[in-house]
């Protein structure tokens, strides 16, 4: 079980065998929380916060690590469980089991995948609220599987979900509070939408964007 700063570091320095984390509180003043592991984080209903308690920290996989995270939304206002969550990288993984996200920024995503990186999100809340933000983004070959949660993007111009050069696949999902267009893709991306979930062909896509059935079941989204 871990609940103050230095023991989350010491926690994450075991980088050479799986960790499992028990956060027992809510830590503040942790900007940069980095993973090159293998490791497991059950937070409950607690937050990971920056300097200014109504900021969440930034969750960054690099160099192969995996980060799993288990955790229960809070209801309402700003108690984010974290901000951003990125993998960055072949071999970068994060898998979401729950939680409440949110991001603010411009041109920002609050869960983004690039050059080869791998995120799944299997349940929680996700929202972003810069201008022309994203909720969820992949790039440069990178993939993100949406399997459940709620998403959202507010700020002027956003879409909520951004495929710039990655692949997104969106088995389930839940939108609220769309600020634009649900989809975009851009640079070789592509979305991939299952019909189980949308029985009809998407129309909350951006301009520049075509939809077609790619007759497995899947609609697909890429550029023009």
């Amino acid at each position: 079980s871990v609940g103050d700063n230095d023991s989350l570091m010491d926690a994450l320095g075991h980088t050479d065998v799986p960790v499992e984390i028990n956060l027992t509180n809510s830590l503040s003043n942790v900007t940069n929380f980095n993973v090159t592991g293998d490791v497991t984080l059950n937070m409950d209903k607690n937050m990971l916060t920056s300097s200014s308690s109504i900021v969440g920290a930034t969750l960054k996989v690099t160099e192969g690590g995996s980060l799993t995270i288990n955790a229960v939304a809070n209801d309402y206002g700003f108690d984010y469980t974290a901000g951003g969550l990125s993998a960055n990288g072949d071999g970068s993984q994060i898998t979401v089991n729950g939680g409440r996200y949110g991001v603010s920024g411009a041109f920002g995503a609050e869960v983004s995948a690039t050059d080869g990186g791998v995120v799944t999100i299997n349940s929680g809340i996700f929202t972003s609220s810069g201008y022309q933000g994203h909720a969820v983004m992949a790039t440069n070959g990178a993939t993100i599987y949406v399997n459940g949660g709620r998403f959202g993007s507010s700020g002027a111009q956003s879409t909520v979900i951004f495929a710039d050069g990655g692949t997104i696949v969106v088995e389930s999902c839940e939108f609220s509070g769309v600020n634009g267009k649900r989809y975009s893709v851009a640079n070789d991306g592509q979305i991939l939408i299952s019909k189980t979930f949308s029985s009809q062909k998407p129309t909350s896509v951006a301009s520049g964007c075509s939809v077609s059935d790619n007759g497995n079941g899947y609609w697909v989204i890429t550029a023009d």
